[in-house]
Formats: structure tokens, C-alpha cells, sequence
């Protein structure tokens, strides 16, 4: 029951975001185009405040004792890779704003900016399709023996490692390229940078025996 809280509460914090969504979607400000307010807010907002509750909410209501384990299961590898997906479509978008902002140059013309936008848009793009995958495979061929933890490490290590590799890039060489979007948000304004702790919980269970 405990665990059922935190999941409707973090239904909840997430739906909050219709708000900004809301607010990125119509609202005009003079000095920036309504591209830039769409990419930066707008859409990454919806996202998140319709995909995350509509899959915790089920997740949710599978997590009931009177239920068999295998429907909270299901609905934790969904949510998991949802999470992922609504991630890699918020970070995306903020590079996108990025180049409205900047222009193509801003990643042709800089590498280390090039390779913060591979690690975005590819990288996390590749990580999801891997969790979407494993989850599958988890549901499928795997039900009897539950959940692989040492790929269940591997995810949320690889992850973690992504936050940390961009913000060890933001510490080494700073803003390249001057002022810009994408390391205002991902540096200033960033709620998830949590997740630089996450391979502290990811390494444990590469070490895990599956139960």
C-alpha cells in the first residue's frame, strides 16, 4: 500500500505539468517565437504530464494484493520504459530549441556540442528501444523467472551515466558556443539531475543472481 501512494503521487507531480505545457503551447512572448516556446516547454510538458500518469495510474491500480504479480510486473517494465521515452523526447526537444535558438552551426561547427546531442537524441533514443525490448522480452519468454536485475542495472546505470557525461562535458568546457537553451536548462533549470546518482544504484544489481 505504501508503494501504491508513491506511485499515485508521483502520478500527480507529473500531471502538474499540464500547467506548463498549457502555458508553453499558447502563451507569446515578445523576443521569442512560438517554435522555440513549443519545443522548450510546450510539447516536453505534455508529454510528460500525459504519458507518466496514464502509465502509473494503471501500474497503480495492478499494484493490489488481490491481484497476481504478474500484472504490476508488466506495468512496472512499461512504466520504466516510459519513463525512458518521455525523457529522451523532453531532452531532445530541448536541443531542438537549442538549434532554433542557435542554428544548425551550433552542433556542425562545435564537437563537444555534437557529441551532447548524439548522446541525447541517439544515445537515450537507443537506451528506450533497448528497455521496450528487454521488457518483452521480460513479459514473454521470462515470466516464470522474473525480471533480469543484472539488465535492469545495466538500464538505469547506462542512464545515469548519460546525466553524468553530459554535465562532466558542461564542467570541462562550459557553455560552447555561448549562451544557449540547451545548457540553461539542462544545467540551471534542471529538475532531474538526481539521476547523476542513479549508476549508484544501477552498478549494485549488474552484481545481482536473479530471484
Amino acid at each position: 500500500m505504501s508503494l501504491r501512494w508513491i506511485v499515485i503521487f508521483e502520478a500527480i507531480y507529473f500531471f502538474c505539468f499540464i500547467q506548463s505545457a498549457i502555458w508553453g503551447l499558447a502563451t507569446v512572448i515578445p523576443g521569442y517565437s512560438r517554435e522555440l516556446l513549443i519545443s522548450s516547454t510546450g510539447l516536453p510538458c505534455l508529454a510528460e504530464a500525459i504519458v507518466i500518469p496514464l502509465v502509473l495510474a494503471k501500474l497503480f491500480i495492478e499494484l493490489n494484493p488481490k491481484k497476481t504479480t504478474r500484472g504490476a510486473t508488466k506495468w512496472a517494465l512499461i512504466s520504466g520504459t516510459a519513463y525512458l521515452f518521455v525523457f529522451w523526447f523532453n531532452y531532445t526537444m530541448q536541443w531542438t530549441a537549442a538549434l532554433i535558438e542557435k542554428g544548425v552551426s551550433f552542433v556542425v561547427l562545435y564537437p563537444i556540442n555534437a557529441i551532447g546531442f548524439v548522446l541525447t537524441a541517439g544515445g537515450l533514443l537507443v537506451l528506450t528501444l533497448y528497455a521496450a525490448f528487454s521488457s518483452r522480452r521480460t513479459l514473454e519468454k521470462e515470466e516464470s523467472m522474473g525480471p533480469d536485475l543484472k539488465r535492469i542495472g545495466a538500464i538505469v546505470t547506462a542512464f545515469g551515466l548519460y546525466f553524468d557525461l553530459i554535465f562532466l562535458l558542461y564542467i570541462l568546457f562550459g557553455s560552447v558556443g555561448g549562451y544557449n537553451m540547451w545548457h540553461t536548462f539542462f544545467v540551471y533549470h534542471n529538475v532531474d539531475l538526481w539521476c547523476l546518482a542513479l549508476p549508484v544504484a544501477g552498478l549494485p544489481l549488474l552484481f545481482q543472481t536473479r530471484r
